[in-house]
């Protein structure tokens, strides 16, 4: 029996090939799977068991479990009724738990970039307080050789 998740590993392998560039006899090559069965997989009408799993994240060098879900619009048709006709959702549903995936992981990012840039922002600061305190050693060291040229005159 097909399952949510063995639809939504489908759309990730999909995925995979076209980051890489692959044709499906290249993944044959790389996981070892025949290819008539990654041809069911990509196509959503054979579950993955964990050793086609286990295949693929070694192939790959990746864990298919944690890989980002495709965002909803990468979902064709025909996915989107085998997902409904398995978990009971609606398109609708469907969509909008993909959407909400998507918005936590691009959060997540941001966040991510955010304190990133707290960082650098933290060592710019030290980096202008160690700039003004050099500037006062000079302007000092100025005003003392500006007063031994005074005396001497």
């Amino acid at each position: 029996m097909i399952t949510h998740s063995d639809l939504i590993y489908a759309q990730k392998l999909k995925v995979l090939i076209q980051k890489n560039n692959l044709v499906q006899k290249q993944v044959v090559d790389k996981t070892g799977i025949h290819q008539q069965v990654i041809s069911e997989l990509i196509r959503g009408n054979k579950p993955f068991t964990s050793q086609i799993i286990q295949s693929i994240n070694h192939a790959f060098s990746v864990d298919l479990e944690t890989l980002d879900t495709p965002s909803p619009d990468f979902f064709n048709e025909k996915t989107i009724i085998k997902i409904k006709e398995e978990s009971g959702l609606s398109s609708n549903n469907i969509f909008v738990n993909e959407l909400v995936k998507s918005k936590e992981e691009t959060i997540k990012v941001i966040e991510q970039i955010i304190s990133s840039k707290d960082e650098t922002i933290k060592v710019m600061q030290e980096k202008e307080n160690l700039y003004l305190e050099q500037i006062k050693d000079l302007e000092r060291k100025v005003n003392l050789l500006k007063s031994k040229l005074d005396n001497k005159t």
